[in-house]
């Protein structure tokens, strides 16, 4: 049982596109998509998930 406040979101910083693809696809089954990978206006590849375990993920990659 999940109280509101008591839990974190994990966010990874990845180093390439295959990265975080493979890292959010693997964690993303199962679980639920918060928010798809996408292109922010950061100029990022930026998405979010809850894992099948209830644990919240966040995913960037910001090409250099």
């Amino acid at each position: 049982n999940r109280v509101s406040g008591n839990s974190v979101t994990l966010c990874i910083h990845c180093h390439s596109k295959k990265e975080i693809v493979n890292c959010f696809d693997q964690l993303a089954s199962g679980g639920q998509v918060i928010e798809p990978l996408h292109q922010t206006f950061w100029g990022a590849t930026f998405g979010m998930l809850t894992d099948k375990f209830g644990n919240t993920w966040a995913f960037n990659y910001a090409k250099s």
